[in-house]
Formats: structure tokens, sequence, C-alpha cells
């Protein structure tokens, strides 16, 4: 009779033979720990992983997938055992290939779990590498578990960390957390409030990454106010619109009228509308936002600017952008009666310094936001893009309706059986 091995058995296995650890593993890839038995495996796995016989090159991928174990346990019993138990080994693990730059990535991912776990004894090895290893976009996850209004060990966090800030990318990430605890906790005294904080903000003021100056500018309503007026100068300089807004927001915290003044002003631009307009409703001004801001037309002209500008669509705010088609229909997507726009959006690149390219397409709004990059051109009239959006989200709906393919015969169609003579 066939047996299923045990977790336990398995990883016991897949780690005396890292080579082909992945097909060992590979039914237990998703697998959630349930039992102090699972998390005593994991645990066994660490020790062996400590040793200094450890080769990454032979088994490239098995510390990570262990380490990730951390982060999957499903059972109360295992969490009690991984914290108890596992976050030791997990430190002995970090300190024991601290020096193997190869390994670095795999040991931010295990300071995650740290961060995750927020053990008293975890604490001093992120401060640590904190120093050593300032570089790198994971410090805002492994910090971002200290900004929970809840989070236990986040007072030793600031505690140890003092007022020698930490620098690189590190210290952008624990400024964000600190900022976030100043708003929402109250947290006090900010730890940027000091002659070595307020000096390293003005240094992000001046830099051109805007991220990071964002970041000191959200500190500014939470330093002494003696040392705000040269910093607000500084943030309303920055190049980016973004930075601009997010001083006039912070002056606006600190109640002075210039900075509501600025954001009414940032609101009439379209692009600009979303992200100020939230910071009207936090600040309980919302009723400031401009009459011409309050149409139907402007509002999905600003949706579709705020969807182009994300990181994962055009990441920037176009060159270019026009209404060029607007209707009402029965969507039947939605099932319903709606308004729905066409806009015509164009961005220009320069490749290798030489002539100008331009990327013109054609977004919807009104129902499901979006615009299908290469599918979309102007060669197409409204009714046809109309079409095929409307093939699109009934495909993302699963719809009995939806046609196999994006095509435009199809969702005209379709539209046709609820919008005669469209």
């Amino acid at each position: 009779m066939f047996f299923k091995a045990s977790f336990r058995e398995s990883l016991g296995k897949a780690i005396d033979d890292m080579a082909n650890y992945s097909s060992l593993m590979e039914e237990f890839e998703d697998y959630m720990l349930q039992s102090e038995d699972d998390a005593q495996a994991v645990v066994s796995a660490l020790d062996k992983l400590s040793s200094s016989s450890f080769n990454r090159k032979a088994a490239p991928k098995v510390l990570y997938a262990v380490i990730a174990f951390f982060q999957m346990s499903d059972g109360e019993e295992a969490t009690v055992f991984l914290r108890k138990h596992g976050i030791p080994r997990l430190i002995r693990l970090i300190e024991a290939h601290w020096n193997d730059v190869e390994l670095r990535d795999d040991l931010r991912f295990a300071l995650k779990q740290l961060g995750s776990y927020q053990t008293p004894e975890g604490v001093p090895v992120i401060v640590r590498a904190i120093r050593e290893w300032p570089d790198g976009f994971m410090w805002t996850v492994i910090l971002g578990a200290f900004a929970e209004p809840d989070a236990p060990q986040t007072r030793c966090l600031i505690d140890l960390i003092g007022s020698d800030l930490p620098s690189g990318f590190a210290g952008v990430a624990y400024l964000d957390v600190v900022n976030r605890l100043a708003r929402e906790t109250g947290l006090e005294p900010h730890p940027f409030a000091s002659e070595q904080g307020i000096k390293r903000l003005k240094a992000l003021l001046t830099d051109e990454d805007s991220d990071a100056a964002i970041s000191a500018t959200a500190a500014l309503p939470f330093l002494p106010a003696n040392s705000r007026s040269e910093l607000f100068s500084l943030a309303l300089e920055h190049l980016n619109w973004e930075v601009q807004a997010e001083a006039a927001w912070a002056m606006a915290h600190c109640g002075n009228e210039r900075g509501f003044r600025l954001l009414v002003e940032f609101a009439k631009d379209v692009h600009k509308f979303y992200k100020v307009a939230r910071y009207m409703l936090e600040l309980g001004r919302e009723y400031l936002l401009p009459m011409e801001t309050h149409s139907a037309d402007f509002l999905a002209m600003a949706e579709m600017s705020q969807w182009l500008q994300h990181p994962n669509e055009m990441g920037r705010v176009p060159d270019e952008l026009t209404l060029y088609d607007t209707r009402e229909l029965y969507w039947p997507p939605t099932d319903d009666r709606r308004q729905v726009w066409l806009f015509r959006y164009v961005f220009r690149h320069w490749p290798d310094g030489g002539a100008a390219v331009e990327d013109v397409g054609l977004g919807m709004v009104g129902s499901v936001t979006w615009a299908m990059f290469g599918k979309i051109t102007e060669n197409l009239n409204s009714e046809q893009v109309y079409a095929i959006h409307c093939c699109w989200e009934l495909r993302q709906n699963k719809d009995s309706r939806a046609p196999q393919n994006l095509d435009a015969d199809a969702g005209l169609e379709i539209l046709r059986q609820y919008n005669p003579g469209f």
C-alpha cells in the first residue's frame, strides 16, 4: 500500500538532498503549517541551514523556501512554536551568514519574518541590519510591520535607533513608519524632531527622488514650529508637484490657510485632482473644492488620468488627454444604464535622444476604467471601442455572453441587443 509522506519527512529529505529540493517538496509548495510537528520540521531545517556547510550555489532557492514557511502558518500550535523556537533559530541563521553578500536578499526576507513575529530578541537584529545593510526596497516591508498601532515592539525599535537615524532606503522606510505613527497614534516626540533629523530631512527635500522628498514633507507637521519654515520652502520648490502638494497638505495640517489655498489651486488641474481631493477630505475641507471639479466630465477625466499615472500602467501624467466621446448606454457587463466616456491620451518619448515618438490610445471610464494598450487605436470608431471594452469586461466577469475573442463585431452585436440604433 502506498503511504503519502508527511510534511516533516519530505522536508527532512529535501534538506538532506538540497539539489532536488523543489521536486521533493513539490506537493507541499503551498502547504500551510498546522501543527507543532510541522513547525518542528521547519526548525530542524533551519538548524541545518545555519551550518557553515550550507552551499547556496548548489541549492539557490532552498533558504528562501524554508524561511517562507514562517508566513504560511495556519494553526495556533505551529505559530506559537515558531515564535518560541523558530525565531531564535532564524536569528542564528541570519547571524551565521551575516557576511555572505550572495545571501543578502534571503536574509532580508528573514528579517521580514522577524518584523512580522515582533519578538524582543528580533528587534536588535533588525536594527543592526538597518545600520549595515541600509539599501533595498525590502525595508518598506520589514519596517512596515512596526507601523501598526498595536505592534508590540515599535517602542523598542524607536528606542534602539535613537538619535542615530538610519541612512539609505532604510532611513526613508523608517521615516514612513514614524510619520504614520505620528498621524495615527500621536507619537511624540517625532524621532526626526532633532538637529540631526532636520538635517536629514533637508537632504531628502533637495534630492530628486520625489518619493523620499514626499516622506520628508509628511514629517513637517510633527516638527517644532520654529524649524518648519525653511523645510516648507524647500518642499514647495521641489520639481515634483506631488512634493509641492504634500507640502500644501502639511501646511494646512498645521492650520496655515495658505496650505488650503494651494490645495484648491492644485485641485483645478485634472491630473492632480484625486490626490488633492483625498487631502481635502482628510482635512475636513472637501467643501472647498472648486465647483468646476464637481462636473461629471471633469471627474471622469480625472479618473482616466489617475489610472494612466499608476505605476502598473503608464506611470506618469499623459502629455495630452482629451474627451473623445461620451454617451449614455445600457451597459451589459453591469446590466444597467450609465454614462460612459472615452478619452484620447498621448504619451511622448524620445528614444536614444532622437525624434519624438507618440503612444496614442483611447481609454474608457464609466464602468471598469481601462485602456487596452495595443488593442484600441484611433483607427477604430467610438462604437467599436465601446464594443471591444464590453467584450473584455464580460470576459472579466466570466459572463456567459462574453465572446471568445476581443472582437469589435461581436461586441457591437451585444450592445445593439440592448441599445437599438447603436
